[in-house]
């Protein structure tokens, strides 16, 4: 009875951390700028957005399909708002954490599951892929049903000795379904049906051609339509293939799963799992095979498939080792969280149980006053968000640049792109919040600095620098420093042969999330 107590409370004290994340995320949709990527997913989705048909779009880009059809579908309904497009990927990660709770409950308790999904939604990963218009939150639903419809069959497994066709064919299907989600949910999806491999020996043979054909059809949507109609530069992108590479993007997933109070969450919950088991007169019938289990053996290998299959991917095949892509296999971090719990507390000594309780409730409610800073707008520095509509509006407030030209500095290499790709999502970004007051203009930075620039972007910025036409000379709201702008404003100086101008010229910066900068002429006094 005491313990049922001692767990209730905890039990409460995990609903409610959850409850405000899950609340928090539907607050604030449109307090923040949609930042590129979002920008990009609204090119793709919009009617009015980029060059082409929707397929046309959704075939240009490296991302798997399903996403950007859900989401065109939904915002015919709803509109393409800032917040109806964030409302799509806020929908899907409340659904995830849902699932876990709700879908989970053959491997966890009830405490163990909201400790979980408080986990979950106390993590910055979760909570800004929360209000996110891409297409993690998706592939975190996904996960979340692989992850519940996995469990079912291993519990199934464990009392019959055939598993029932109903659950096979909902799991097969939302594996198929995931293969056009995040190319990182096959890896996910194959590390799920390892494990049922490991521990249904009856239906070996069925894992192994499930596993074989998401791959199948993973390789021929790449071979066949990514590679034919990218307008990326497969292998040739922003991610590389080097040692300081896949360290710094470690480190940032683990700080992005859970951030340090999380860490030390789950370091204290494998202390007390460790006590646990050095416990004298410990009822080993209370932990089953711990660690020797179907339960452990899944939410720890998946996680741990994913990561391997991304580091050899990367190798062998091209380049696409990143944080957020190994993330999307969140669901069943939270699934380490929920067997933890279970393990640490159940059948333990009463005191023992207390103090666990207590230090892991004060700490998801610590972790959930992340969510409640952010609502109030005081941890805009840790969101991820970028200053397009502040810095759009400041331009429209400037009546000599209507109907002007814009030149819009990005840091790419063109390299990265196919010919004009990089203009069509630049332009059609940066044009968003500007409503058509003004018409931006793609100029890649290594254009620039050293130079020298072309002829007709050469000309136009002489005429503003001697104070006639728009005043902006460059404008950048994505990944841009202090000492780059600075190095572009010397740059055009140096190109327009003005260098007596240089007190003329003037950076102001827009914070919104990260930094963005314009560089324009000050007026004359």
């Amino acid at each position: 009875m005491r313990q049922k107590i001692e767990n209730n409370f905890a039990g409460v004290c995990f609903a409610i951390a959850c409850a405000i994340g899950l609340v928090g995320a539907f607050v604030g949709l449109e307090a923040r700028s949609l930042w590129l990527d979002e920008l990009y997913t609204a090119g793709i989705i919009e009617p009015v957005g980029r060059l082409g048909d929707l397929w046309a779009r959704i075939a240009g880009d490296l991302n798997s399909p399903l996403y950007f059809i859900l989401v065109h579908y939904y915002c015919k309904i709803f509109g393409s708002s800032d917040a109806a497009l964030r409302s799509f990927s806020v929908l899907s990660a409340c659904g995830a954490v849902l699932i876990f709770v709700l879908g989970t409950r053959s491997a966890f308790s009830l405490p163990a599951r909201l400790f979980g999904g408080a986990m979950a939604t106390g993590s910055l990963y979760w909570f800004v892929q929360s209000q996110n218009a891409r297409n993690y939150s998706l592939a975190l639903l996904v996960g979340a049903g692989i992850l519940a419809l996995t469990l079912a069959l291993l519990d199934e497994g464990s009392r019959r000795e055939k598993a029932p066709s109903r659950l096979l064919v909902p799991l097969l299907v939302l594996i198929l379904i995931g293969a056009f989600t995040h190319f990182y949910v096959v890896f996910e999806s194959v590390g799920a049906l390892m494990v049922l491999f490991v521990w249904r020996p009856r239906q070996r043979l069925l894992m192994v051609a499930a596993a074989a054909a998401v791959m199948a059809i993973s390789f021929l949507y790449l071979k066949l339509f990514v590679a034919t109609h990218s307008q990326i530069v497969m292998g040739n992108y922003w991610i590389q293939n080097t040692l300081a590479w896949y360290s710094f993007e470690l480190k940032f997933a683990a700080f992005y799963a859970f951030g340090p109070l999380g860490r030390l969450l789950i370091a204290f919950g494998v202390a007390a799992v460790i006590v646990r088991l050095l416990w004298p007169g410990l009822d080993r019938k209370a932990l089953g095979r711990f660690p020797i289990d179907p339960v452990t053996s899944l939410v720890i290998g998946v996680p741990a498939i994913v990561l391997m299959a991304a580091v050899s991917s990367s190798l062998l095949v091209a380049p696409n080792f990143a944080n957020r892509y190994l993330l999307v296999c969140s669901p069943f971090l939270w699934g380490i969280c929920a067997r933890l719990y279970d393990v640490a507390v159940e059948g333990a000594p009463r005191f023992f149980r207390l103090v666990v309780n207590l230090v892991l409730a004060a700490g998801v409610l610590g972790m959930a006053s992340f969510v409640t800073a952010r609502v109030k707008g005081s941890a805009l520095t840790v969101t991820w968000s970028e200053p397009f509509r502040v810095s759009a509006d400041w331009i429209r407030s400037r009546p000599e640049c209507r109907g002007q030209m814009v030149p819009v500095i990005a840091n790419d290499q063109r390299a990265w792109y196919k010919p004009g790709y990089a203009e069509d999502i630049y332009n059609n970004a940066y044009a968003r919040y500007l409503k058509g007051f003004a018409q931006p203009e793609l100029v890649f930075g290594h254009d620039i600095v050293p130079g020298p620039l072309p002829d007709g972007l050469k000309a136009e910025l002489q005429r503003r620098v001697d104070g006639q036409g728009c005043s902006v000379l460059a404008w950048s709201a994505h990944y841009m420093s202090d000492g780059e702008m600075a190095a572009i404003r010397d740059a055009i100086l140096k190109a327009t042969n003005r260098p007596d101008a240089a007190p003329r010229l003037e950076i102001r910066q827009f914070k919104d999330g990260f930094v963005g900068y314009i560089l324009y002429v000050k007026s004359k006094p």
